[in-house]
């Protein structure tokens, strides 16, 4: 989980994080949240491979909202632990 939230300010930070209707709009805007809202509670399979590596599968949705400044809101969804 928590590299889950790092990669997603990695990509917020790294990457950037737009409004998509600011920008069809030719609209600038800032946007907040990003903490996710929704997590199924699904038990993972987990176990170390071969190699003593740590495996999870991905079998729950984790569903992330976000917020601009001029209004508009929506919501991201992924797999994961």
């Amino acid at each position: 989980m928590q590299r889950l939230l790092l990669l997603l300010v990695c990509v917020g930070l790294c990457v950037g994080l737009k409004c998509k209707q600011c920008e069809e709009e030719g609209k600038k805007s800032t946007v907040t949240g990003g903490q996710y809202g929704i997590k199924t509670l699904l038990g993972c399979n987990t176990y170390y491979d071969e190699d003593g590596k740590f495996v999870a599968d991905k079998c729950n949705t984790c569903t992330y909202t976000y917020q601009c400044s001029n209004g508009h809101s929506w919501s991201e969804s992924e797999d994961c632990y």
